[in-house]
């Protein structure tokens, strides 16, 4: 017997738990900076200036290794990434190709909504870049290229 679909009233999540908010702070503070790369992260420390509890920092701790941001050492605990110039060659030679591929489906419809969409973000990352603000201008570059995907 086929599974029947699922149909649940009120739309998509749109809140966010806390653990996705302590990861959202956690990214930021790595792209700001105050983690460095190499740097361990202190469980303690940790919680207790973000305002959570330990098991929900280690949540969000957990999905940032999945992602790759940290890297968990047996017996050592929780640093922050320090990816080599050979792992960032990697991944820039597998995503030009990807985003070629999306550009060009772009441009089957220059003037559709999803272009529209593809000038806002250029036009949101270049006022961030004019502004200086180093942060901002990462997050809209991000936006950015997730624009491109979002055919």
């Amino acid at each position: 017997m086929p599974d029947a679909a699922v149909s649940l009233s009120g739309g998509a999540v749109v809140s966010s738990t806390r653990r996705e908010e302590v990861s959202a702070r956690i990214r930021r503070a790595l792209l700001t900076g105050e983690l460095r790369p190499g740097q361990r992260i202190k469980e303690v420390h940790l919680a207790e200036a973000l305002g959570v509890s330990r098991p929900t920092l280690r949540e969000s701790l957990q999905q940032l290794v999945h992602e790759g941001s940290l890297v968990q050492v047996p017996y050592k605990g929780i640093h922050v990434a320090e990816p080599t110039a050979d792992q960032l060659r990697d991944v820039a030679e597998v995503r030009m190709p990807l985003e070629t591929m999306a550009v060009l489906r772009l441009s089957r419809d220059p003037h559709g909504p999803a272009m529209d969409g593809v000038r806002e973000a250029l036009a949101s990352h270049l006022a961030a870049i004019e502004s200086g603000d180093a942060l901002q201008a990462h997050v809209t570059h991000s936006a950015l290229h997730k624009a491109i995907w979002d055919l």
